[in-house]
């Protein structure tokens, strides 16, 4: 985290290709070990993190959707009014796959079986970063 906060506050322009490694690699690095997953993730951040997310208001993740974008500037309710706007079960292209992931995905066992599991996760991460933002 200490990277991360010098890395922000030390350079005038963001740095998307240092926040993709440090996602794909530093977070995930061992975990994802398989090439082609390797490369799936890599295009995933490439669709979150880019030029595109803070000049192009809005955002959209999917082009297809108007559900799926960057909410603009707000106040920490606002983000948490549109988290909880969303569907509980996110569409394959707002990760830049196709339709048909859904197939294999409901093929093979997953983490979280149902919506409350995603949830509990979603409203423990925003737990913990409003804590975070807090002590700040």
């Amino acid at each position: 985290m200490r990277l991360f906060t010098c890395l922000c506050c030390d350079v005038t322009q963001v740095q998307y290709e240092a926040l993709k490694y440090l996602t794909g690699e530093c977070n995930y690095g061992g975990r994802v070990t398989d090439d082609w997953d390797r490369r799936t993730l890599k295009t995933i951040l490439a669709k979150f993190y880019c030029e595109d997310i803070i000049y192009k208001e809005p955002y959209y993740f999917d082009d297809d959707s108007d559900i799926y974008y960057a909410p603009p500037d707000g106040d920490y309710e606002s983000y948490l009014e549109y988290i909880r706007s969303l569907p509980y079960v996110a569409h394959p292209r707002v990760f830049g796959m196709h339709d048909n992931v859904d197939i294999t995905k409901d093929q093979v066992s997953q983490p979280f079986h149902n919506h409350v599991d995603c949830c509990r996760v979603l409203w423990t991460v925003t737990d913990i970063v409003s804590r975070d933002i807090n002590c700040t």
